[in-house]
């Protein structure tokens, strides 16, 4: 399988990963009326979960993302929560920070870096990859 082969769909689960993981026993994404690959009605079975390890500031996370399977494609994607990003290690939280550092309040990176670094956020070559 390759990674264009798994396409998620985003779903919105409170505000925080903290809560995700407190409930996550309660926490069931909805099961979607289309498939996200196929777009094919009523024909997606649950697929289990993966495990995610998104970062935040200084410190990593364990959750479980719901998968699903679309039976007319057998294609699978994921329920990803809305406080990560697809192939992003951290948390949007902490993305969005460094962002709104660079490009509204102007930091340049050896400014953002050293801001940053005390609070367990990647190296530069991260933060413009952002």
């Amino acid at each position: 399988m390759t990674k264009s082969s798994t396409t998620p769909i985003v779903a919105e689960f409170g505000p925080s990963v903290q809560e995700y993981i407190e409930l996550e026993l309660e926490q069931h994404c909805p099961r979607p009326e289309v498939c996200a690959i196929c777009q094919a009605e009523g024909q997606i079975t649950g697929h289990g979960y993966y495990l995610r390890k998104p970062k935040e500031w200084g410190r990593g996370y364990l959750i479980r993302v719901k998968r699903w399977r679309g039976k007319a494609c057998g294609k699978t994607f994921g329920c990803l929560p809305s406080f990560v990003l697809r192939f992003r290690h951290y948390l949007v939280e902490v993305i969005q920070v460094v962002l709104v550092g660079r490009l509204e309040v102007g930091y340049s990176w050896s400014e953002s870096e050293e801001l940053y670094s005390e609070e367990g956020v990647p190296a530069r070559r991260s933060f413009q990859r952002w």
